[in-house]
């Protein structure tokens, strides 16, 4: 029997996929996937769902100045976070990741405001407080 090969396979020659592609794409549905969590997020809030993807409370806006995660993120870890934006973007993700699931039991107070996360200074000191005892 002869050993048959796809057309496909005949068109793929060695070295075409590359580890960066893949990244790349992975990368791309990562933040599809938190696109749509947020958008699904907030969809639940409009319908009453208070506590829908957030374990803690939501920050007061009209009370507290809302910051963005990567602006907290500065503030967790200092102003080198700041210099390479892959490592900030990382940072934030890791700040959301708190805010939904919590850390050690204790949760990032935040809110989700037209696609976007915002904690407040405020926010991260009390979490910084709780983690701290």
């Amino acid at each position: 029997m002869r050993n048959r090969k796809s057309k496909a396979a005949d068109s793929i020659t060695p070295g075409t996929v590359t580890a960066t592609t893949s990244d790349r794409d992975l990368a791309d549905l990562r933040r599809q996937i938190i696109e749509i969590r947020e958008f699904l997020v907030q969809l639940l809030h409009h319908h009453g769902y208070s506590e829908a993807g957030m374990r803690g409370a939501r920050i007061s806006l009209n009370h507290e100045k809302p910051i963005t995660l990567e602006e907290a993120a500065k503030l967790f870890w200092g102003k080198s976070v700041a210099k390479n934006p892959e490592s900030l973007r990382v940072h934030a993700e890791i700040l959301q990741s708190w805010t939904t699931k919590g850390l050690g039991g204790r949760v990032l107070e935040a809110n989700v405001r037209k696609g976007r996360w915002y904690t407040s200074r405020e926010a991260v000191e009390r979490f910084e407080q709780q983690l701290g005892q």
